[in-house]
């Protein structure tokens, strides 16, 4: 695994299927700003606990959501897989609000108990998933977990 920006706070976010009870992980990119990542992904392997990080080319970034599916393609073609899946968030659930809050009370509130993403199920297209745990890179490293490299300009994959 290449090392990352020293401003970025990347993260594994484990998900939970709601109909299997199946647990994966979720590479997160995070930082102040989108600029140390931008246009990159980081898709799952469906066969483990593996994470494949590459880039998009410079088509697939401007081609939306035909653009994400052919980069899964390339790359799954590239590495001579089937198994990568990218995994995306379907929607937010909001907390119920209790109706005398605002405020500053309603502000605490939404700090207390903030939205909750559902996330598409990689292993059942009509499946969700939650939230189960997150770790930082070093500890799904250390428990096991794999993180690739794969660059498409030179195929090298670390």
């Amino acid at each position: 695994m290449k090392p990352i920006h020293p401003n970025r706070s990347d993260f594994i976010l484990w998900l939970r299927a709601t109909r299997s009870g199946r647990t994966f992980p979720q590479y997160v990119f995070s930082a102040d700003t989108d600029m140390p990542f931008y246009g990159q992904i980081a898709f799952t392997s469906l066969d483990g606990r593996e994470i494949v990080r590459t880039s998009f080319t410079a088509d697939e970034l401007v081609d939306g959501l035909e653009g994400l599916h052919a980069c899964l393609a390339r790359t799954n073609t590239a590495l001579g897989r089937d198994d990568l899946r990218h995994t995306r968030v379907l929607r937010f659930e909001e907390p119920l609000r209790p109706p005398d809050l605002s405020g500053h009370d309603l502000f605490l509130h939404h700090m207390q108990h903030p939205s909750r993403a559902i996330w598409q199920d990689p292993f059942d297209p009509e499946g969700e998933a939650v939230e189960d745990r997150r770790a930082s890179l070093e500890a799904f490293i250390a428990a096991g977990g794999t993180i690739l490299d794969y660059d498409p300009q030179t195929g090298r994959v670390e």
